[in-house]
């Protein structure tokens, strides 16, 4: 099969082989044919000269002898100049065999010439001869040319009364066929088996170049493969980068609010370092965005926001004055966020850092520019500048935005890599970020296209609950069980254990019975009988578990490892466990919200929601989840009014 597909991809191929080998013989016999007519040439010159009776007859057979000779020498040259001498070489042969026979036949004394006719030695040349033609690839034409001829002109010569008229050159064609039929069997199987082992050879070689070829794309995309890997693992340094930034100045201002609690008793102070927690928190939810930021393969997720919740998101916990007085009341913008949060954050940081402490608070300016139909939002950062603090020019600038490469000697109130991050997030937005000094006033300016609209509804308070599936469920009759009774918390944190034994299960939830659960793995293991054990209401679990196992012995029997909430409440839906499953997270992007959906969970709960605000959604969430299971009892549950899966979270999704 594989020969016949390179015959079919390539039509000339067997001829040229063929082609190929022929003169690969013709060269391989040139020495052998040299040698022959050499020896004869010697022989016919020593008979012309000791036998007087054929000096004639042998003079001519020396004579083409040489002929014959020079012509295979000619042919040779030919082939060394890479030209096919075989043609010129049949032409030769062809010529001079002629020429020999017509002297034979114009010539009447070699009727009585004793070496003509002496037969036995003519057949033995003839049959030389042309065996010689047919295994030295001789072209088929001139083969079979000179044999015609011989024929006919042996049978038109002087009758030598050696066999009789006719049977003289019977006996002549007879030899001259015997040495063409004997050269094509000593010919043909070589001519066979060569052909064969180079198809196999060329075969074989298309095989390794197709494994060449297919080696050396497994190369490249490994190449690819590294590449990438490259690029994603520097994005995501870059990425934590920049989260470890914002979380650094995040924790800078809890830290600094605790402190200020612990001084003053103030619970205002208290209340900034909780808002400051969850802003760092919401960071933490944004580091994937962030490495799509640094690889720029980020696309913009434009909403529609008021700036006041805009800039509130970013100086949430912190003392900061806001100037909104020359924005429309009704006034909407759509704009990225994410990206506006981290061009402001080290804004903001910087402001608070560097402002005396008696030349009052920082203050954020929020102006809305119209330019040739197209709006721009400016948020200007404003604080006092530092006495004796370097002042900032245009060329101050320019070092402070080169991601922390200053010259030597230069005191810079910022290591410059949250400013880079700023102009990056800047540049995504189509935007552009500034820094500008006018007398003490330092102004640090983010500037970014908007889309602008002037509709206020209630939607764009920061949302407490969003659900994936937004038809509602048609309610019925209230059920018989309004409230949840039992419930179970599992958390490997002992902080969240404690909370929830203590206040979410008894304050939060007023349940009336609940077990805490996840201080070992083994707790975890034994939560499924003990759910079952209890009829649980409602369990809570956090899909994070991180715990470490040792290596048992062979011969030890182990219960199954479940390091995961998702993996947790599968394991109690599969076990018959009839409850409101809700699994606590810090990760809420769309991917991790399909986990816990296929897991079985009925609520995800981001873990910067509002712990006190929990009883609402659960309780609500615990009624909806009685009524489908009365509806489905009766034959009337419809999964499109389903209200699950709920998702709780602190802020626009």
């Amino acid at each position: 099969m594989e020969m016949e597909g390179i015959f079919q991809n390539q039509p000339h191929l067997e001829e040229s082989l063929v082609n190929e080998y022929k003169l690969k013989q013709f060269v391989g016999w040139g020495v052998t044919y040299r040698k022959i007519c050499f020896f004869f040439l010697l022989l016919n010159v020593g008979a012309a000269i000791t036998i007087t009776g054929a000096r004639f007859s042998a003079s001519l057979c020396a004579v083409m002898y040489a002929v014959f000779l020079f012509i295979r020498l000619y042919a040779d040259k030919l082939i060394e100049d890479k030209k096919d001498g075989r043609v010129c070489f049949g032409r030769g042969v062809l010529a001079a065999f002629t020429f020999l026979h017509v002297v034979m036949l114009t010539n009447d004394d070699l009727t009585n010439n004793q070496t003509y006719k002496d037969c036995i030695l003519v057949l033995v040349l003839r049959f030389m001869f042309f065996f010689y033609l047919r295994v030295s690839a001789t072209p088929d034409f001139y083969r079979r040319a000179s044999i015609a001829i011989a024929t006919i002109c042996l049978t038109i010569a002087p009758c030598c009364n050696v066999f009789g008229r006719y049977y003289e050159p019977l006996l002549f064609l007879f030899a001259m066929l015997a040495g063409e039929v004997f050269g094509h069997t000593i010919d043909q199987p070589h001519l066979t088996i060569y052909l064969l082992t180079q198809i196999g050879n060329i075969a074989r070689i298309e095989e390794e170049k197709e494994q060449t070829a297919a080696a050396e794309s497994i190369i490249a995309y490994q190449e690819l493969a590294m590449r990438q890997r490259i690029e994603r693992e520097k994005a995501e340094k870059e990425a934590d980068s920049m989260l470890n930034h914002n979380l650094k100045n995040i924790m800078a201002d809890g830290i600094a609010s605790v402190e200020l609690y612990e001084l003053s008793s103030d619970s205002k102070n208290l209340k900034n370092a909780k808002l400051s927690m969850k802003r760092g928190m919401a960071w933490t939810r944004r580091r994937q965005s962030l490495i799509m930021v640094c690889d720029k393969t980020y696309q913009l997720q434009n909403k529609k926001s008021t700036v006041q919740n805009l800039v509130f998101d970013c100086i949430s916990g912190r003392e900061i004055e806001t100037d909104f007085s020359s924005l429309p009341p009704d006034l909407l913008v759509k704009i990225d966020p994410m990206l506006v949060g981290l061009a402001l954050e080290n804004g903001v940081s910087n402001a608070i850092k560097h402002t005396p402490t008696n030349r009052g608070p920082p203050r954020i300016i929020c102006e809305l520019a119209n330019n040739n139909g197209t709006s721009t939002l400016n948020l200007i950062i404003q604080n006092k500048a530092t006495p004796g603090a370097s002042f900032i020019s245009k060329e101050r600038e320019r070092e402070l935005f080169q991601c922390g490469t200053h010259g030597r000697g230069i005191e810079v109130s910022s290591d410059g890599i949250g400013l880079g991050h700023a102009v990056m997030a800047a540049t995504a937005l189509d935007g552009r970020v500034s820094l500008r000094q006018l007398g003490d006033t330092i102004s640090y300016t983010l500037s970014a296209p908007v889309e602008v609209h002037h509709h206020i509804i209630e939607a764009n308070k920061p949302t407490l609950v969003k659900r994936p599936v937004p038809q509602k469920l048609q309610r019925s009759s209230p059920p018989t069980k309004n409230k949840p009774q039992r419930g179970m918390f599992i958390d490997d944190s002992k902080i969240a254990r404690k909370f929830a034994d203590r206040i979410l299960m008894p304050k939060i939830l007023k349940m009336q019975n609940w077990i805490v659960l996840g201080e070992t793995p083994e707790q975890v293991e034994l939560s499924i009988p003990m759910a079952l054990a209890m009829d649980v209401d409602i369990v809570i679990i956090d899909e994070n578990l991180d715990y470490e196992y040792e290596k048992a012995p062979a011969n030890n029997i182990t219960l199954s490892r479940m390091e995961t909430g998702s993996q947790v409440c599968a394991s109690m839906i599969e076990k018959g466990v009839d409850a409101l499953f809700c699994i606590r997270s810090g990760n809420t992007s769309q991917d991790d919200v399909k986990k816990y959906i296929k897991a079985g969970a009925h609520i995800i709960i981001c873990k910067s929601f509002n712990n006190q605000e929990l009883a609402t959604p659960l309780f609500d969430g615990f009624r909806a989840l009685q009524e489908e299971r009365s509806q489905k009892a009766s034959n009337n549950c419809s999964p499109q009014t389903s209200v699950f899966p709920i998702l709780l979270v602190d802020e626009p999704a």
